[in-house]
């Protein structure tokens, strides 16, 4: 099942550049088999987003995208919103009491922009970033970052044991379905999708040298 785990639209999020209905109709063109809804910090509410599936049959599922100390940060479970700017830790342990799931939000987007050598960014001094002792994956594929970045991505989730995912990141629809996560099984409600993530039941493809 491919499912979309990270898409932004407005007016929830001022950055976008397209309606969820645009997203939404999009995703369904481009074969996605769902799409998650993870605007800045601010959650979607539950009895809107099961109008949106039941309205174009095709699911739609929560998750925000929160601002840290230390980078952004993808969380599914969690639909509250923070009234301050928390560190990972801090917001971890918050998405862990529900039983949610972090992900690092394109950790290295930016990082390379001098080259990898300049910046001595070595998988093994990447690991050490603060924000990867508090989530429990990685986005490596996405719409904003390079092959470089999502390359060292997928190093630093093998050195610390963590599983990488993929999201588009969209913000406008020629983004959209660009990158996905592979499912295992089919996923019907945000339950069985926090769910599957912490069983592992996913996967992307690295990239070849």
């Amino acid at each position: 099942m491919k499912i979309d785990l990270h898409s932004h639209t407005l007016p929830a999020s001022a950055c976008s550049h397209m309606s969820v209905e645009e997203l939404i109709t999009t995703a369904k063109a481009q074969g996605l088999d769902a799409i998650c809804l993870t605007e800045h910090n601010k959650p979607w509410s539950r009895d809107e987003v099961l109008r949106l599936s039941e309205k174009f049959a095709f699911p739609v599922f929560r998750g925000m995208e929160v601002t840290t100390k230390d980078g952004d940060i993808l969380v599914f479970g969690l639909h509250e919103e923070t009234n301050e700017i928390l560190s990972a830790s801090e917001l971890h342990e918050l998405v862990a009491d529900v039983g949610g799931y972090t992900i690092a939000a394109h950790p290295f987007r930016g990082f390379l922009l001098f080259g990898f050598s300049e910046l001595s960014l070595t998988p093994e001094r990447a690991a050490e970033r603060a924000v990867f002792q508090s989530v429990d994956a990685i986005e490596a594929y996405n719409c904003k970052v390079t092959e470089q970045e999502t390359r060292i991505a997928f190093q630093v989730g093998e050195r610390l044991g963590l599983p990488c995912v993929a999201g588009s990141d969209a913000h406008k629809v020629s983004d959209v379905g660009k990158f996905f996560t592979n499912f295992e099984t089919m996923v019907a409600t945000e339950e069985e999708l926090v769910a599957e993530l912490i069983a592992g039941r996913f996967h992307v493809e690295p990239l070849r040298e």
